[in-house]
């Protein structure tokens, strides 16, 4: 299914989220400099075509470890902390509540496995909470 062992998208990541600080120091000094496009042009006119090839790779790295950022390592970011209010909702015995997050994110990240069945578990452990204490006398739902 395309995934990585953990330890290898762990150092993956790493290396990605690197070279996106990398990304954010290089255009501060290109605000400085100067955009790219013209340091590479006047790279190659004055004869540095090896330095303004390096500057080209290291552009397009940079883009790279970007693109990465935003479609794997913030996505998951954003997920781990859904899961955790989630989770925390559960915790309290919020069940309601937490099954509307799990139902937006739904709406966000689609129907997703892991989301479905977050969503009949939620369903299950609110129900089993509400028998559970109506049995036991200790609340009255309506």
């Amino acid at each position: 299914d395309g995934a990585l062992f953990p330890y290898a998208d762990k150092t993956l990541t790493q290396v990605m989220a690197g070279l996106n600080t990398a990304s954010v120091n290089s255009m501060k000094i290109s605000a400085v400099a100067g955009s790219k496009d013209e340091r590479i042009a006047n790279l190659i006119l004055d004869g540095e075509a090896k330095l303004a090839d390096e500057e080209m790779k290291a552009a397009w790295l940079l883009n790279q470890s970007e693109a990465y950022f935003y479609s794997q390592v913030l996505p998951n970011k954003v997920m781990a902390n859904i899961n955790d209010s989630i989770e925390q909702h559960a915790k309290d015995h919020y069940y309601t509540k937490a099954i509307e997050e799990a139902k937006a994110a739904k709406t966000y990240f689609g129907n997703a496995p892991e989301l479905n069945k977050k969503v009949k578990d939620l369903i299950v452990a609110r129900s089993e909470y509400i028998l559970f204490s109506t049995v036991t006398e200790q609340s009255v739902f309506d």
